[in-house]
C-alpha cells in the first residue's frame, strides 16, 4: 500500500486523513479530495461525548487545544420534534394526547452532573 486517496472533503474525510496519516505512521501518501464548488456543511455530527477518547486521544491533541481552535461545543442530545403525530414538519411541538409537547431527547451516552445539577 503506497497511496491511499480519500475522496470527499468535509468533517468525515479530513478526520480520515488523520487518523489513517497517524494510524500507517507516515508510510502512505494521503490525497483528500474536495469538490471546489460544494461548500462544507459543518454540521457537527462529530461532536458526540466519546469524540476525544476515540480520535483525539489518539492523535494525540488535547481537549482544550482543539475545542478552543475550533470554537467549538460539546452536543449532548438530539431533539426529535413531533416524533409520534402526523402533520407536516414544523419546528414547533405538537401537542399529544395527554397534554405534553411531542418531542424527546435522545443523548449521546450518560450525562454528567455539574456542581450538583444534573445536564
Amino acid at each position: 500500500l503506497q497511496k491511499v486517496v480519500i475522496l470527499g472533503g468535509g468533517t468525515a474525510g479530513w478526520m480520515t486523513a488523520a487518523y489513517l496519516g497517524k494510524a500507517l505512521q507516515g508510510t502512505v501518501d494521503i490525497t483528500v479530495l474536495e469538490a471546489p464548488r460544494i461548500p462544507r456543511i459543518g454540521v457537527g455530527e462529530a461532536t458526540v461525548p466519546n469524540l476525544q477518547r476515540a480520535f483525539f486521544d489518539y492523535l494525540g491533541i488535547a481537549e482544550d487545544e482543539w475545542m478552543r481552535e475550533c470554537n467549538a461545543s460539546f452536543k449532548m442530545a438530539v431533539r426529535f420534534v413531533n416524533w409520534r403525530t402526523g402533520g407536516a414538519g414544523e419546528a414547533t411541538a405538537r401537542e399529544l394526547p395527554d397534554g405534553r409537547p411531542d418531542h424527546f431527547y435522545h443523548p449521546f451516552g450518560l450525562l454528567p452532573d455539574y456542581d450538583q445539577t444534573p445536564l
